[in-house]
């Protein structure tokens, strides 16, 4: 057998490193979403599992996933995360909206997961992120993290289900002025 040292031994190392990663599959590689809930209790838990197990892509053409197709590809961006999440929320009983943000003096608009906590407080997924806002509102929770928001849609997840229309963010129903206080306010019997 031949000693390997030096500059060789360093290749080989990283050779096998390289070789482990490939056979390394995440826990989650080859489950469906039934099976991933099963580890997943928690809005916490959810954005961990998409920060170690996604990547942030932009789909060009816009064209939003099924939380199935998201999971096969491990990569979506931030309607597919949205997407995802509020399946995920709803699979754990947690009443969640996907709402569309679009800005002032630009032509893209962002996507997250909004849901109201058991302590009256709204928090929010944006791609692999969780943020607990300690707003009341949506349109508080939203501005606070998004104050350049021209207006924010709410989007039905259920669309996207696998054989669902992928019209995405087109398909948003928007709100705009006096209305985004009015149809956004939890407290409204016209609420999301």
């Amino acid at each position: 057998m031949t000693k390997i040292t030096g500059r060789g031994k360093f290749t080989a190392h990283l050779a096998l490193l390289a070789i482990a990663a490939i056979f390394a599959a995440s826990a989650y590689a080859s489950q469906g979403i039934e099976e991933i809930m099963l580890s997943i209790t928690s809005p916490e838990d959810i954005a961990q599992f998409f920060f170690q197990e996604f990547t942030y892509t932009t789909n060009l053409p816009d064209q939003a996933h099924s939380p199935e197709e998201t999971i096969e590809s491990r990569s979506g961006d931030c309607e597919d995360f949205a997407i995802l999440a509020s399946e995920m929320l709803t699979r754990m009983g947690v009443e969640n909206h996907v709402l569309v943000i679009r800005f002032r003096g630009i032509s893209i608009a962002h996507a997250i997961c909004v849901w109201k906590g058991k302590n009256g407080l709204y928090s929010f997924i944006s791609n692999r992120e969780l943020h607990h806002t300690g707003q009341r509102t949506v349109e508080g929770a939203v501005r606070k993290f998004y104050p350049d928001c021209e207006t924010i849609a709410s989007i039905d997840p259920k669309m996207y289900s696998t054989g669902g229309s992928g019209r995405g963010i087109s398909a948003a129903r928007q709100y705009r002025g006096a209305g985004l206080l009015t149809n956004l306010d939890p407290r409204s019997s016209a609420g999301l």
